[in-house]
């Protein structure tokens, strides 16, 4: 959310003698000319709630009528983000648009992880979602951790942390939205990060226990879409997507 806009802003407008290598955002609001309509459109307490936020954009664009939204658009961030940029969203975000973060990757590439349902968020909730009621240890903390850890570090090993239970929920939100027919296409390149072989993964749902990446995806994957892959042969199906529903 809001430590999301300064995650993306900071790593796009700050000084380039500290430009990131990495960045990691969990829902940001990144283009304003869309943010500001929206959350005048939000209802009930969440209206409310979004006041403050309101004012400090406005503060630097001027009114939502004749607003200048210029540097706080889409292609403004492009030039600044570095390439290994990853954003991560729930598709019943109420407060930031998931389309702020489809958007962001069509328009400068970004990586995503997206939490995708069927309806549409409700107005007046105050939430950005279920991905984080995940259970034991959300899996959005999984794939923001491991993405940032291949990148700071990329001769590993890593050591995550995950709960497979939360990674479970979030691929049976894969498979659902494969069969609505929806796009996947982000999913894959995340789970062979955690499917690296130098991946341990310390498993938070009880009981405690640590194991490696290849071996905690080719689980999960295999008890949502009934497939028989192994930490062996986990990483090579990847390589081609998602399994068929």
């Amino acid at each position: 959310s809001w430590g999301g806009f300064e995650s993306a802003y900071a790593s796009a407008y700050g000084d380039r003698r500290v430009a990131p290598l990495v960045t990691v955002a969990l829902y940001p609001p990144v283009d304003f000319s869309e943010w500001l309509p929206h959350a005048y459109s939000r209802t009930g307490a969440t209206f409310a709630a979004l006041e403050g936020h309101r004012r400090r954009v406005e503060a630097t664009t001027g009114p939502v009528a004749s607003a200048d939204y210029v540097g706080l658009r889409y292609a403004d961030l492009c030039a600044g983000l570095p390439d290994a940029t990853l954003v991560l969203h729930d598709e019943l975000d109420n407060l930031v648009p998931f389309r702020q973060s489809e958007q962001l990757r069509a328009t400068c590439g970004a990586d995503a992880v997206y939490w995708r349902r069927a309806g549409e968020p409700d107005p007046s909730a105050g939430t950005h979602g279920p991905l984080l009621e995940e259970p034991a240890y959300p899996s959005a903390y999984t794939y923001a951790l491991a993405y940032l850890y291949r990148r700071l570090a990329p001769a590993g090993p890593w050591f995550d942390a995950v709960s497979r239970p939360a990674l479970v929920a979030h691929l049976t939100t894969l498979r659902a939205a494969q069969l609505r027919g929806e796009d996947t296409s982000f999913a894959a390149p995340r789970l062979r990060e955690l499917a690296h072989p130098s991946m341990f993964l310390l498993d938070f749902a009880a009981p405690t226990q640590l194991a490696t990446g290849p071996e905690v995806v080719a689980t999960a994957v295999n008890a949502v879409w009934g497939t028989s892959y192994t930490a062996q042969t986990i990483d090579a199906a990847l390589a081609v997507g998602l399994p068929t529903p």
